[in-house]
């Protein structure tokens, strides 16, 4: 659960409101999703989500959602939740759940998040709907201080930028998908 939520967290996004709506960099954007992860705000951080990026997560937990062998994942990932009231839910609301449930199960890793300090680099643009936000996550475990170097990849989205599923989560949920697949 603690790689789980880790993974969600280290995902950057930018906040689609028309009212922010107004041109801004995808290293403003990162700064943006800091600070709702930071205050557990983690139905801003769905709404954060590119579109695209969050039918393809619900699609990938689709198999834990329904398989009747996954009643135990289903527990942890979902916090109980049955798979009618999953499917009752929006995208956005899929992701916010798996979030909170995967943050509240680990006190400690939010702790942890809490202090975590990022320096953004800057980006790389791949033509003109995709960047690449360059960052270092500086994140305290016990004594140690882990420097980790890495790349959220944000596409556009009207005039702002959304993130997109980051590799590590989506090989993850195809092993949870292929044991489970329905």
């Amino acid at each position: 659960m603690r790689l789980i939520a880790l993974i969600m967290t280290l995902t950057l996004v930018a906040e689609p409101a028309a009212a922010q709506m107004s041109a801004e960099s995808p290293e403003a954007v990162a700064e943006r999703y800091v600070s709702a992860m930071r205050t557990q705000k983690w139905s801003v951080m769905a709404d954060l989500m590119h579109p695209e990026a969050l039918a393809k997560f619900r699609t990938m937990f689709s198999g834990v959602v329904h398989s009747p062998r996954a009643g135990p994942v289903r527990e942890q990932l979902f916090g109980g939740a049955t798979p009618a009231r999953l499917d009752s839910l929006s995208d956005a609301q899929f992701y916010a759940l798996v979030i909170a449930v995967a943050m509240s199960a680990d006190p400690e890793l939010q702790t942890a998040m809490d202090s975590a300090r990022m320096e953004i680099l800057g980006h790389v643009d791949e033509g003109s709907d995709i960047s690449h936000v360059v960052f270092r996550m500086r994140l305290p475990v016990g004594p140690v201080t882990v420097a980790k170097l890495d790349v959220i990849t944000f596409k556009r989205y009207r005039n702002t930028w959304l993130t997109l599923l980051r590799a590590d989560l989506e090989i993850m949920a195809a092993a949870l998908q292929q044991r489970f697949g329905t």
